[in-house]
């Protein structure tokens, strides 16, 4: 029974073949997670795509106070300590066609200044969206790009979240 327990998994096929047995990238009981579409890199032969898990599930549409939000942090710390598992942004590879997954933090977590004025301390987040590209001419020949959105300030409803987001790109 896994019914409090987030899985990430993948499958593979080979081309006229058969589906292979799932490979299980993150099983942890109580955790949150999520990952992002895949890209491709043909320079490094490497498959990436974006992963962020935490060991606190947070109500989306719940307005947190400061204290609880305190809270939740102190939280996160706590559990990842005793589960021996970092939270946070990662970047998911494997180098071998999918037959085996590593994982790499995210370097540093990125500021972001949008057009409203708010200043954003966030990556954005690729899940649910399409697969990233490799361009392949011009000045940027080589560089991935994978299309993705941030949300930024407090929200409680749908609406809100609308007017919240923004599209962006990771590259």
């Amino acid at each position: 029974d896994h019914a409090d327990e987030a899985h990430l998994v993948v499958r593979r096929k080979e081309a006229g073949g058969e589906w292979e047995e799932e490979v299980r990238l993150f099983a942890q009981t109580g955790w949150t997670c999520y990952i992002g579409a895949a890209v491709y890199d043909e320079i490094t032969d490497e498959i990436m795509c974006h992963f962020w898990r935490s060991p606190v599930v947070m109500i989306e549409f719940k307005e947190y106070t400061p204290e609880e939000l305190a809270e939740i942090e102190r939280l996160r710390k706590e559990r990842s300590a005793a589960a021996g598992v970092e939270g946070g942004s990662f970047i998911m590879y494997s180098r071998d066609d999918g037959r085996t997954w590593q994982e790499r933090p995210l370097a540093a977590t990125p500021t972001e200044l949008h057009c409203d004025g708010k200043t954003v301390y966030d990556i954005g987040s690729a899940h649910g969206s399409a697969a990233g590209i490799q361009l392949k001419k011009g000045k940027y020949a080589g560089r991935l790009l994978c299309p993705s959105r941030i949300a930024s300030g407090r929200y409680s409803d749908m609406a809100g979240l609308n007017k919240h987001s923004y599209n962006n790109a990771l590259y």
